[in-house]
């Protein structure tokens, strides 16, 4: 079947949005017709990254509705509601890497086994997760990247428990899962750190308990003042040198690392 997609054909060329050509899916496999998809910083990592396969496709966040099924797939049917993600169903050790989907693009196999900006998403059932039929068709897209990243670093990485203090390094959709995972476990204090005004208004009305503008005011300094000489986990949402560099000083010493 033909689709729509965003395919990155070369580094440091624009994306284009073109026609690709979806097989039937092998047994393994189940395609998607997306309704929506988020937007992750991953996707320009990738697209920097001038040693990855083009052509390309890009996203692994998305809500959409089941249209066809391998033999082999038994926990979703087609008419399925459905969030795609990148995380397999399955618990597994070690880095898995599935092979590559079957799409292609002018005759040529394109790269990943998973993608979200496109009309359908042909991937592995392992990254398909069946939902309720009344779940938003917009902002649930994010639960496949966004919410279990930040919210399971907190509830499932960390172990945070009620009365725990956390700090937030950066309140985009990953921090603002983690500050909400962090109210809902009562932890106290909650402190977002960001260097925007507007998104720690946001992150308040959240459950942040407290807010710094690194941009400001020292947030090393800061934070340590509101936790009363340091935090019991603290939470890196960006990524940056300088973020992994201002997380460490702020977190208390003794715990299990």
């Amino acid at each position: 079947m033909k689709s729509v997609a965003a395919i990155d054909v070369g580094h440091g060329k624009p994306l284009v949005v073109d026609e690709i050509e979806i097989p039937d899916p092998r047994p393994d496999q189940v395609i998607v017709k997306l309704y929506s998809s988020g937007v992750c910083h991953s996707q320009l990592h990738q697209m920097h990254n001038s040693a990855l396969e083009r052509p390309m496709t890009l996203g692994h966040e998305g809500t959409g509705v089941v249209t066809h099924v391998g033999s082999d797939v038994t926990h979703v049917k087609a008419g399925d509601m459905a969030i795609v993600t990148w995380v397999p169903r399955t618990a597994r050790q070690g880095r898995w890497a599935p092979e590559p989907s079957g799409v292609t693009y002018r005759e040529e196999e394109v790269s990943g086994s998973v993608y979200t900006w496109g009309q359908d998403v042909l991937t592995t059932g392992e990254y398909v997760v069946k939902v309720d039929d009344d779940v938003p068709k917009d902002v649930s897209s994010i639960v496949g990247c966004a919410i279990l990243t930040g919210s399971g670093a907190v509830l499932h990485t960390a172990g945070v428990k009620p009365g725990d203090s956390v700090a937030i390094w950066g309140v985009g959709g990953v921090g603002i899962a983690a500050v909400q995972m962090a109210s809902i476990l009562e932890a106290y204090p909650i402190i977002a750190v960001d260097l925007d005004d507007a998104k720690l208004e946001f992150a308040k009305s959240m459950g942040a308990t407290h807010t710094v503008n690194a941009a400001t005011e020292d947030p090393i300094a800061r934070v340590i003042e509101l936790s009363n000489g340091g935090v019991d986990y603290s939470f890196d949402a960006i990524g940056f040198k300088i973020t992994t560099e201002q997380i460490l000083p702020v977190t208390r010493s003794g715990g299990s690392g």
